[in-house]
């Protein structure tokens, strides 16, 4: 790594006391430093460095090249995250109003916690909670969800009405997966489920491309949907062990594919 280029600034005040009347008169410190021994670029190097890189207060020191008190990163890391707090109120107000948005959740061991997140085309808004719950998912998109959410399968998501949900088609693909793998009756359910889920994405590609336009994607759409109709009821049927569960699961979600 290149040496540091930190630039150190000693501030010294000088104080005189009168011989008569002993009175001391000292050149003020700018008041700014009264606050912190750390500029605004050197402060954002230290929260970066400590919370997005996960480095700890002595690796913050020695990549920065210049002594620096541990409390000090911690004051810094605080006053970060205060500087934060409005800016990210207001990220979570959008997303919350937002027409769509992704939404998703995953446990994160080193936090012990579970981390959601709600994605829009220009934001992406992390929440950290202790909990995997309705009472989280209302943390992160308000007491009542707006919009469209589109989710995984994840039971805290049924409270959403099915047309305010889209299904996430990369879940439905790995989980189709499994019913090809277990083999006898199911392979062919999950053969042909794995298809369709590639053609749907093939669909929405092309879409993306302005290859199809959005006028006409329903109708192309409307087949693919018929089909995986019939592909699920078929599963059900085979009373199959996991398989036609997860096909049950699926038709029930109907509205949102």
């Amino acid at each position: 790594m290149p040496k540091p280029a930190v630039e150190v600034t000693e501030h010294q005040a000088y104080g005189c006391r009168c011989e008569k009347g002993g009175r001391l008169t000292a050149a003020p410190i700018p008041q700014e430093l009264t606050r912190s021994v750390l500029g605004e670029r050197r402060s954002a190097a230290v929260a970066f460095f400590s919370s997005r890189v996960h480095g700890s207060r002595r690796a913050v020191e020695e990549v920065l090249g210049a002594p620096i008190a541990w409390g000090t990163v911690s004051h810094r890391e605080r006053e970060m995250s205060q500087s934060l707090a409005e800016p990210y109120r207001q990220a979570k107000a959008a997303v919350q109003k937002a027409a769509a948005r992704n939404v998703d959740e995953t446990g994160w061991k080193r936090a012990g916690r579970y981390l959601w997140v709600a994605a829009t085309q220009r934001l992406a808004v992390f929440h950290l909670d202790p909990c995997r719950n309705r009472d989280a998912m209302r943390m992160l998109l308000g007491k009542k969800v707006r919009g469209t959410i589109c989710t995984d399968r994840y039971g805290v998501y049924d409270e959403v009405p099915l047309e305010q949900r889209a299904i996430c088609w990369a879940h439905l693909k790995r989980d189709v997966q499994p019913c090809e793998k277990r083999g006898g009756a199911s392979e062919p359910i999950g053969r042909e489920g794995l298809r369709l889920c590639k053609l749907v994405t093939s669909l929405w590609h092309q879409f993306r491309a302005r290859q199809i336009k959005r006028e006409s994607l329903p109708g192309r759409l409307e087949p693919v949907r018929e089909k995986i109709r019939k592909l699920l009821q078929r599963g059900v049927r085979l009373k199959a062990k996991g398989t036609s569960g997860f096909c049950q699961d699926v038709l029930d979600l109907d509205p949102a594919l």
